[in-house]
């Protein structure tokens, strides 16, 4: 068998296929992979812990850490989500607005963008804006107890309790304990003056979530119609504790503590005029200065029940 001669020169190598790739701009797969993991890591860790900051209620170091997100991953939509559930939380109705309407821009589009969205116009008193995106967030992901809560509001708020009512019942009939539906039921009880119902429709809501403000107030209304005044004492002193800025909850306690001979009742009744002096001062503020379009005032009296 012939063997080459060691003195013989080497045939030349020929080009790695790889090298030839690399010098046409070819990427290794492998190591854009690990690029890809490593910028991921960045920007998850901060975000999970943004996360985490908003489900213990701090608000503002969640917002920080949002904005330091957003600064260096400008394009990311995930911080501008979450930035919106903030401002939500925080009813900066204008910022929440505003981190919304770059997700659309974006193209960003799904049933939760929507359901804040038809909150936002809910708290605006945009009903049928309201409707729209609450219908709309429905037709992305169908149940949505949280979309039909919101119809329901919108429904109740404009005197049609029929409405309103099947909206609860098909919120309730896909998740059945939906406190918001609950506390719509217990509102609709207590506007056709079924006390007993919007009563026990409102202690199932707040066994759910005690921090619902409106539920304490109407079950409070509800326990003054039929007298039972100790009672609705105790529901209308939390809706003062959850808001001390409602007038109405003060004037019940000073009715309720003046019929019984307590000293609360100047207090409360101290109260209430404070705060309607001051939303008057607020509303003639707000005249002289007009809101961006499309705001309403921050100021104005809530619908109180």
């Amino acid at each position: 068998m012939p063997t080459r001669s060691h003195d013989a020169p080497a045939a030349a190598e020929s080009p790695s296929p790889v090298a030839h790739l690399l010098e046409l701009g070819y990427e290794d797969p492998r190591e854009v992979a690990a690029a890809r993991a490593e910028e991921a890591n960045s920007r998850d860790a901060p975000l999970a812990g943004a996360q985490s900051r908003m489900s213990a209620g701090d608000l503002d170091a969640a917002l920080a850490e949002l904005h330091a997100l957003i600064e260096q991953h400008a394009q990311w939509p995930a911080p501008r989500q979450l930035l919106a559930r903030v401002h939500m939380r925080r009813k900066d109705l204008a910022a929440a607005s505003e981190a919304l309407h770059w997700l659309e821009l974006h193209g960003v589009e799904h049933a939760e963008l929507s359901l804040m969205r038809a909150g936002l116009e809910l708290r605006r008193r945009n009903f049928d804006a309201a409707l729209d995106h609450a219908q709309y967030a429905r037709s992305l992901h169908a149940p949505l107890p949280a979309a039909d809560a919101i119809i329901g509001e919108v429904h109740f708020r404009r005197g049609q309790l029929e409405a309103a009512d099947a909206a609860y019942q098909r919120a309730l009939a896909a998740s059945a304990q939906h406190a918001p539906a609950l506390s719509g039921l217990a509102a609709i009880r207590l506007r056709l003056r079924d006390y007993a119902a919007s009563i026990d429709y409102a202690l199932q809501a707040l066994e759910l979530d005690l921090n619902l403000t409106k539920t304490h107030y109407r079950l409070g209304l509800a326990l003054t119609a039929l007298d039972r005044q100790l009672e609705a004492a105790a529901a209308l002193e939390m809706v003062v504790k959850l808001n001390p800025q409602l007038a109405g909850p003060h004037r019940f306690l000073a009715r309720i503590f003046e019929a019984v001979g307590d000293p609360r009742a100047a207090e409360h009744r101290d109260r209430a005029r404070v705060i309607v002096s001051q939303r008057h001062m607020l509303r003639r503020r707000g005249r002289q200065h007009t809101p961006p379009s499309g705001l309403l005032p921050l100021t104005g009296r809530a619908r109180e029940g």
